[in-house]
Formats: structure tokens, sequence, C-alpha cells
């Protein structure tokens, strides 16, 4: 049995490992092997531990782990870094380590993130995924349509990122 529940401080190195070697599975492949290589959960951790534990930061972050407490996957969300956007939320992150994929994991988190925008009267949402990413099958399985694209830059590298939303998040409640 999987467990969601809301993300700690404490949760910090544990997300942090799910992050990269996610990464590295997910985007081997697709982004250059010295990027992936370069990839640090010391620095990924830091960076989370001080999300985390800001009272001000906006993000929702949810996570998955066994009854055991390992860590399996984690997803974050929020109102939409970009103003412009006509998505309200977004998913900034969902990973999930390769052996849990293809579980409804993933629809799980999503869900709970979701949960979490509508009860800040958040009706709409988009996630960036980059092109490549077999992730962008999953995101349209629940619904999603791709929107736009943009180039995003990762190390000294541009990549195409494609925006999948949905412009009614009541679907997911269902």
């Amino acid at each position: 049995m999987i467990l969601i529940r809301k993300a700690k401080a404490s949760d910090a190195d544990s997300i942090a490992n799910v992050h990269v070697e996610s990464w590295k599975t997910t985007y081997q492949g697709v982004l250059p092997d010295d990027t992936l290589s370069r990839l640090s959960v010391k620095n990924q951790a830091e960076l989370w531990r001080t999300s985390l534990s800001d009272s001000q930061h906006e993000d929702i972050v949810y996570v998955a782990e066994e009854t055991d407490g390992k860590m399996i996957g984690f997803a974050s969300g929020g109102p939409n870094r970009d103003p412009l956007s006509k998505y309200k939320g977004e998913v900034s992150a969902l990973y999930l380590l390769l052996q849990y994929q293809r579980k409804g994991i993933g629809s799980q988190l999503m869900k709970a993130i979701v949960e979490e925008l509508v009860k800040k009267n958040i009706k709409s949402l988009m996630v960036w995924v980059l092109a490549g990413n077999p992730s962008i099958n999953f995101y349209k399985k629940l619904g999603g349509r791709q929107s736009t694209t943009k180039q995003i830059q990762i190390g000294e590298d541009d990549f195409k990122a494609i925006a999948i939303g949905w412009t009614d998040i009541n679907s997911f409640l269902l």
C-alpha cells in the first residue's frame, strides 16, 4: 500500500533522492549524459529543505511512500509561476522512481495537488514537460491538452518544453 501525504521539511533528503534518480531514468537519452551526471542529491536536498521550511512559500508538495516509509515519489504545485498564463495553477514537479511508474501513483499525487488548488479557488492547471519525456502521454491520459511550447535552458543547452493544460481541474475530483 502507498501512502500519499503532505511533505515536511524533514523529507527534503528523500525528495531530493527521488528527484535525482527519476531524472536520471526519465531523461536518459533526452538530456546529455554530462548534465545528468552532474545532478546532486545534496544540492537538491538543500533546495527542497529551504522551500519546505519557508512558511511564505506557496507551493504544495505531496509525497508517496511505502508503508515502511521509503519515499518513492513526489509532486509539487501551486499558483502558476507565469502570471500571464491562462492557467492559474501549475504542477512544477511530479516524479516517481522508475519501478513505481504506471501503477496509478502519479494520478494519486496529481489528485492531491488538484484538491489543494481547488481549495485555493484555482480552477485551471498546466505542467511543462520536456519534449521527448514519455510522461507527456501520462498527462494526456489525465485529460490534459497540449497548449504551447517554449525553449528552456538546462545546464548550457536549450530544450523544447511543452505545456500540457487543463481548463477545468474539477474533472480530477470525479
